[in-house]
């Protein structure tokens, strides 16, 4: 709003208050004097130049504060702004019983002082405070902090926001809650929070999230950046949320900012944030938005929060336009509401920042890029854990990686110092949720400040064959009492695809997706149908390619989770997830699936045979070197290798004999590698094998040669 011109103040001003103002300034004013001639002599007096500058020297430190707040808003304030921070003034009405006689005399304030002298005036339509236009330039500004009288960044090298965030995901992926009431964090997990996040709350032991602004909004970012979604009645981390764990610290601290810049108003509502009840959420966030772009373009400092609130008033309608004509002092409640956001979600997010103990507010770097306004800031590179015995891992000072704390909170237990602590149960734990241990061992050696040892891994590998000793599932069973049935069926190869796997001589577990061309499979082979005891399922179990697309999604899920063992996989699915598709299945549909995902994961086991894009962590006998000497003399002499092979994908180790046909240097993530291209005698097939992981070689005769031998000698 523009800022009008003295002679325009002086001609809405009373009459009354418009001679104290000319006598106050040194002026003379005729009894009987007309207004229309007074006003003239009113501008002569007080537009004098030289009178105004000597007149302000003389002020005191309170008033000159109240004009230098004036001009930071731009020479316009609300009113009640004014008057809750310096005192309000006394309308001078003589005609009024009960009205001050000459309240220029003992001003109650300093603003009420400025009245009279005619230095500001009140503006009765809009009820603010302002100043003239041409006098804007002249008040005393508020003075600019000195150069790096302010630091560049809150006290913590990444936004405490930032760090309290990725510590809720730690805690989500240790253990997924149930949300209470459909929304909020339980009491026990908020607790635990608290005592993690970077400050100390108000109210370590509050009972609900509404009693805990900071942490409500912290978790209204991860809702809204879809960081953290529900699964079925539990809060799990999304893939989304493990990209970001693994973002740079800018670009994570710009994947927050939408979520306050442009807020979703429903989603801001139901977790009650600051000015919810205005329903003008949008609006509001755009304009502050603006606001701080431009005040960080005029001064070093915001100023206070109640001033640079008053100052996007005066300068932008907007808000007062939204919020309507209805609203109970709009620019009472519009003040409030910036405020709040100021000291609350901006400080919280690391946009502003104050001087412990001072109310002035100046603009972090991370919050000059945010606005588009500077370059990211350089934040402090995370420092590795401290792996020391028993794979007790020590964090060290902030800032903490988060990807390694997520994966430490996967596979680990937190103890009272701090410190993760990984056991067989807390290892174990991790690989029933799907995570491979070739996956979890690459990240463990990346989260520490050392290489695991030997010893170490032979551990985690000796915990995670332990881990997979037991296995409760879903079986179809197809018993017989003569085993040569089940020989019958398995003389072809249509009948042993409906096989899944051998339970014993006169048991069998078939394909519950494929039971009615078993059983006319049966009928056909021994003249008569099996007899079927299975318990009816709620529903009628159709053939896989028409079930729902609960079955589908399952299947797509859980073939991508079993890619984990040979790649890392871009994203990480929720173990919950699987959980929620697998509940509206049957017990039959659930089992075809699994016998679906049961092949296709032997198929890539055979396909990826050899190959890994993860680095071999058992340790080999043979030496690369020794190796290569080996394979390159086979080549050269014809002849086959006998090996024993570690197969990363399926974590076991094999014997087969393999005539080379060539060696390849391929690029992985982790360097150059070595591979072997030859015919396995076991797979009869073509097969690659990485040399790295060749324990033990030695060079034998190939097959034909065997053959030719045996040939000779029965020719004999």
């Amino acid at each position: 709003m523009c800022l009008p011109a003295l002679a325009t103040l002086l001609e809405a001003t009373p009459y009354p208050l418009l001679a104290v103002m000319v006598r106050l300034r040194g002026g003379q004013v005729p009894r009987n004097l007309p207004k229309a001639e007074l006003v003239p002599l009113a501008l002569r007096t007080l537009g004098d130049s030289d009178a105004l500058r000597a007149l302000l020297e003389t002020l005191s430190p309170a008033e000159r504060t109240v004009l230098e707040d004036l001009v930071s808003a731009g020479g316009r304030l609300p009113r009640y702004h004014v008057a809750r921070r310096h005192g309000d003034f006394r309308p001078f009405r003589p005609w009024r019983a009960g009205s001050p006689a000459r309240p220029w005399e003992q001003p109650a304030s300093p603003t009420e002082r400025l009245y009279f002298l005619g230095l500001i005036f009140w503006e009765r339509d809009s009820r603010d405070l302002l100043v003239p236009a041409e006098w804007l330039s002249v008040y005393p500004a508020p003075a600019r902090a000195p150069a790096g009288a302010f630091p560049p960044l809150p006290s913590t090298p990444a936004p405490a926001g930032v760090h309290d965030l990725v510590q809720l995901l730690a805690l989500l992926i240790a253990a997924p809650p149930r949300l209470a009431h459909g929304r909020w964090l339980p009491p026990t997990l908020l607790r635990e929070w608290g005592g993690l996040c970077s400050a100390p709350p108000a109210q370590p032991e509050t009972a609900g999230e509404l009693r805990a602004p900071r942490r409500r909004f912290l978790h209204y970012l991860a809702d809204a950046t879809g960081l953290v979604a529900p699964v079925g009645s539990q809060l799990a981390v999304t893939p989304a949320g493990w990209a970001w764990l693994a973002a740079s610290p800018a670009l994570q601290w710009a994947t927050l900012w939408p979520a306050f810049a442009d807020p979703d108003p429903e989603l801001w509502a139901a977790f009650r944030l600051p000015a919810y009840r205005l329903e003008i959420t949008p609006t509001l966030h755009r304009a502050l938005v603006r606001e701080l772009a431009q005040a960080a373009t005029e001064a070093e400092t915001l100023g206070s929060a109640a001033v640079l609130a008053a100052r996007l008033l005066a300068r932008d309608p907007t808000p007062r336009s939204a919020l309507g004509r209805a609203a109970w002092e709009p620019e009472r409640q519009l003040t409030e509401a910036l405020v709040a956001l100021l000291e609350g979600p901006l400080t919280t997010l690391g946009v502003v920042a104050a001087a412990p103990g001072a109310s002035e507010l100046w603009l972090t770097e991370g919050g000059r890029y945010l606005l588009q306004l500077g370059p990211p800031p350089e934040l402090a590179v995370p420092a590795p854990f401290h792996l020391g015995p028993d794979l007790r891992f020590t964090p060290p000072a902030l800032p903490l990686a988060p990807l390694a704390l997520a994966t430490l909170a996967l596979c680990g237990g937190r103890q009272d110092s701090g410190a993760y602590r990984i056991t067989q149960a807390s290892w174990g734990r991790a690989l029933h949720r799907g995570e491979s241990c070739a996956a979890l061992l690459t990240r463990l050696h990346a989260a520490a400040d050392r290489p695991l040892t030997g010893a170490e891994v032979a551990l985690l590998e000796g915990w995670a064959r332990e881990a997979d000793r037991m296995c409760i599932r879903r079986l179809t069973v197809l018993e017989v009492t003569d085993p040569e049935i089940l020989a019958r069926l398995q003389a072809q190869r249509r009948g042993r695809r409906l096989v899944l796997g051998s339970l014993g001589p006169r048991a069998v577990a078939v394909d519950e997706g494929k039971l009615g061309l078993l059983v006319r499979r049966l009928a056909a082979q021994e003249g008569q149908p099996p007899r079927m005891e299975l318990p009816p399922d709620p529903a009628p179990s159709p053939p896989l390619g028409e079930r729902d697309d609960a079955a589908w999604l399952w299947l797509a899920a859980r073939v991508y989770r079993d890619l984990g063992a040979v790649l890392p996989l871009p994203a990480r699915l929720p173990h919950e997830l699987l959980e929620q598709l697998a509940a509206p299945l049957t017990p039959g549909a659930l089992a075809a699936v699994e016998a679906a995902a049961q092949r296709v994961r032997e198929a890539l086991q055979a396909a990826l045979e050899g190959r890994s894009a993860f680095p071999v962590w058992s340790r080999p006998t043979l030496t690369v070197e020794e190796g290569l000497a080996l394979i390159e003399e086979a080549l050269a002499a014809g002849q086959a290798l006998e090996m024993t092979y570690y197969t990363a994908g399926r974590d076991e180790t094999t014997r087969r004999v393999v005539e080379p046909y060539r060696l390849e240097r391929r690029s992985t993530r982790h360097g150059e590698e070595v591979y072997l291209v030859g015919f396995c005698q076991r797979a009869q097939a073509e097969r690659v094998f990485r040399v790295d992981r060749i324990r033990t070689l030695a060079l034998v005769p190939r097959a034909s040669e065997s053959r030719g031998a045996e040939d000779d000698v029965r020719g004999m």
